[in-house]
């Protein structure tokens, strides 16, 4: 016995061949995909969502969690209503829900219907954007139409509003490939607060639309690592927002259509931000008294960010600048929110855009 130990222990010593690594190698490595893909497995049977680990997973711009309501007053400030808007969807994490007192049978703002095929004789723009295009009576998208009919009045006009509440330009990048369908002439794209906006629990959007295009678990330990930064992050950082606009700007290119980027114009001013700020902000967005107080700064350079782009063979309605440099009062052009626009302030949008698709398009045709 004690010679049979001793020969077992000279093998344990003995160097593995080349051919007993390798094989070393292969089991262990298969060991490790083995347990990972269970794992996975068992992640996907369970239905594990990444909200368990992370609250701020699929979040409506602050902690809230899935959307289903708009309560920002659709039509007008100060009339909340209770309606059924949204539901999830894995391209473009929420959309909304079509045949609403809001929304037309394909899920557009307005109540008017379109055919896919466009007309003859037809000028269409297309409308992306987020609930700056979506809120207001009427909204700027149809005083575009106004104007255009009434310098074109040999063409029909059409203005598609398919704009979303919350919507960042990620997800704006991700609507647009189900848009070509529509054969728009101009594609009007207005994003940016959303963009700035903290991202809850340190997730963005790229890593939310993650969590339904690849392996569950990596998600999740990604959920779980964004949970404990300490260094606030956009939902949509600016690199990757000009990335967006530009993914946009080709693809409307490719079709082909002309993009009208537009800045976002705001009653925001460095050094004189709100007193509701701090409380709004700070209990829907859990952002310091410092952050808010940066929010002016963050929007020019998110404005700055779409001027880039525009750079690049786009046309620009510079509203933010335009509103800025007019010195345009808060409580006529904007609701008390100093964001979303009250009807002087999608009349004068409205017609900013009209006038560039108007002079672009004579200068085509």
């Amino acid at each position: 016995m004690g010679k049979k130990k001793a020969d077992r222990a000279r093998a344990a010593k003995r160097p593995l061949t080349p051919r007993e690594r390798l094989f070393a190698a292969i089991a262990a490595t298969l060991g490790i995909v083995g347990a990972f893909a269970i794992a996975e497995i068992a992640l996907r049977l369970a239905d594990f969502n990444p909200a368990r680990v992370n609250p701020g997973y699929l979040q409506f711009g602050y902690r809230t969690g899935m959307p289903q309501f708009d309560e920002d007053g659709l039509r007008r400030e100060g009339e909340p209503v209770q309606v059924r808007l949204f539901r999830p969807d894995p391209e473009v994490l929420w959309t909304t829900i079509p045949n609403t007192p809001f929304t037309n049978s394909r899920g557009f703002r307005g109540k008017r219907e379109y055919t896919e095929a466009k007309p003859p004789g037809t000028i269409r723009i297309l409308f992306i954007g987020d609930s700056c295009t979506f809120l207001g009576d009427p909204v700027y998208p149809e005083i575009v139409e106004r104007e255009l009919a009434a310098r074109f009045p040999d063409k029909k006009i059409e203005c598609l509003n398919a704009a979303v509440p919350g919507y960042s330009s990620f997800q704006g990048s991700k609507l647009i490939a189900r848009l070509e369908i529509w054969q728009p002439d101009f594609v009007s794209v207005y994003f940016g607060w959303n963009d700035h906006w903290p991202a809850q629990g340190g997730l963005t959007d790229r890593i939310q639309y993650s969590a339904g295009h690849g392996l569950r678990l990596l998600t999740i330990l990604e959920a779980w690592r964004a949970r404990g930064r300490r260094d606030p992050i956009n939902r949509v950082p600016l690199p990757e927002f000009e990335e967006n606009l530009e993914s946009i700007r080709r693809a409307v290119a490719s079709w082909p259509a002309r993009v009208v980027l537009v800045t976002a114009p705001t009653a925001f001013r460095a050094g004189a931000m709100p007193d509701w700020s701090y409380d709004f902000f700070g209990e829907y967005y859990h952002m310091q008294r410092t952050a808010i107080d940066s929010i002016p700064a963050q929007h020019s350079a998110y404005a700055d960010g779409v001027r880039r782009v525009a750079s690049n063979a786009a046309l620009l309605v510079d509203e933010e600048k335009d509103f800025r440099e007019a010195g345009l009062a808060s409580d006529e052009y904007f609701r008390t929110d100093s964001i979303h626009l009250l009807t002087p302030g999608h009349e004068r949008i409205g017609r900013a855009v009209a006038a560039a698709v108007a002079e672009t398009w004579q200068a085509g045709h």
